[in-house]
């Protein structure tokens, strides 16, 4: 997605896999997601799904096993500051 919204062989590849992943009944997950435009473009585009740094820098193992074994006593303080990374509409 590195190209949306601005790229139209971007715009154009997106579109082709959307119009496939629909004619196959199978869910898109937009990997890369960066910006606001790209998650606007996706939206437009119709996809359902996506994670990048727009929600969220890698994070190292151990991090995020400290951060898994915290959340399992109560729900995510992220979980307020962010939209899912998941669902993107």
């Amino acid at each position: 997605v590195t190209g949306l919204p601005a790229n139209f062989e971007d715009v154009a590849i997106t579109r082709a896999i959307m119009a496939m992943s629909d004619a196959l009944g199978l869910a898109v997950t937009a990997e890369g997601v960066e910006t606001e435009a790209q998650l606007g473009a996706l939206l437009e585009l119709g996809t359902g799904y996506g994670q990048g740094f727009l929600w969220g820098r890698a994070v190292a193992a151990s991090d995020f096993e400290a951060r898994l074994a915290a959340e399992a006593d109560g729900p995510s303080p992220l979980a307020r500051q962010t939209p899912s990374p998941w669902r993107i509409h």
